[in-house]
């Protein structure tokens, strides 16, 4: 994802998030899709959708800024509370029976972590890394192809995709 706006006009910022079950989703600045285990697109949502809840720094804002403005957006109650290293926060974001635990590094100004809860417990984590984070980048890290042909156009839900993730209902 570029870090700034300049960058983001010539390389668009994508998404790509493979999830246990074979669902993946896609987002590009020509559009976003939900594909399942096979392959075969399900839904299709314009460009950004999937962007909703997580940092978008190429946009100028904080992203603990955008993570509040997206809840707040959806109507969803927020708290923010400062972790004990100082350089982190946790935004806790409550709809429903479901949480949504963003921890934060202040310093760099990037999501380290979701970690996803259901009235049953935690249903998992998402682990983020960045580019400049990780070794040997290959391949896989190749922008996604265009949308294909196939699914139903949708309306975004917002952040809420995350929580549709958590509530299984994708």
């Amino acid at each position: 994802m570029p870090f700034v706006y300049e960058t983001s006009t010539q390389r668009a910022p994508w998404l790509k998030l493979q999830v246990g079950n074979g669902l993946t989703l896609v987002d590009t600045r020509s559009g976003a899709y939900m594909s399942d285990g096979s392959g075969k697109i399900a839904a299709k949502y314009n460009g950004g959708s999937f962007f909703a809840g997580l940092g978008r720094p190429w946009m100028g804002l904080h992203t603990i800024d955008t993570v509040r403005r997206d809840a707040a957006r959806q109507h969803v109650w927020f708290e923010t509370k400062r972790l004990p290293s100082g350089n982190e926060v946790e935004v806790v974001l409550t709809h429903g029976q479901t949480k949504l635990v963003y921890t934060i590094d202040m310093k760099t100004d990037v999501i380290e972590k979701i970690a996803l809860f259901a009235e049953n417990g935690c249903k998992g984590e998402l682990m983020l890394s960045y580019l400049q984070d990780i070794d040997h980048v290959g391949g896989e890290f190749a922008q996604p192809e265009a949308i294909g042909s196939g699914g139903t156009r949708q309306d975004s839900s917002g952040m809420l995709w995350l929580v549709k993730l958590v509530d299984g209902r994708w």
